[in-house]
């Protein structure tokens, strides 16, 4: 994305933790690399706001920036790009409901997601994914 022009507030590495015993030694930086993300959407006033897979952070600021907003009454869509697997949760389309709360719409990168997501409230559209589009392409290579 950096390639078309997009600028980052700071560098993704500095909130790629995995792992919770990871995550403790970064808890400071991510709880001000979150209120710096929060900070510059509301100077910026975008129209929406997109976030990136890295669910932990993303929902985060997406919940943040709606309740700032509703205070403010400017209120950004919020569309979020990588649906979390919550067709892997016992019971985790309920949880559906709850990003309803602050994600206005959900980009998939595997088919079945979008159903499940509309069907839960959860406005969304299959965009794909284009490595998963290449292993498609060689399996129907392959059978050939």
């Amino acid at each position: 994305m950096s390639k078309e022009g997009m600028q980052t507030i700071f560098p993704m590495e500095d909130i790629s933790v995995m792992g919770l015993w990871e995550l403790f030694p970064h808890l400071i930086t991510l709880r001000k690399k979150l209120k710096e993300t929060t900070e510059a959407a509301f100077l910026f006033r975008p129209h929406a706001v997109v976030t990136v897979d890295s669910k932990g952070f993303s929902f985060r600021l997406l919940k943040q920036l709606k309740a700032k907003s509703v205070q403010e009454e400017s209120y950004p869509v919020h569309v979020h790009y990588v649906a979390p697997s919550f067709w892997a949760w016992k019971g985790g389309e309920t949880r559906l409901k709850v990003l309803r709360q602050f994600v206005d719409h959900m980009l998939c990168i595997i088919p079945f997601e979008e159903q499940i997501c509309r069907l839960n409230g959860l406005s969304a559209t299959y965009v794909g994914h284009p490595l998963l589009e290449d292993v498609i392409m060689l399996n129907l290579v392959g059978t050939q």
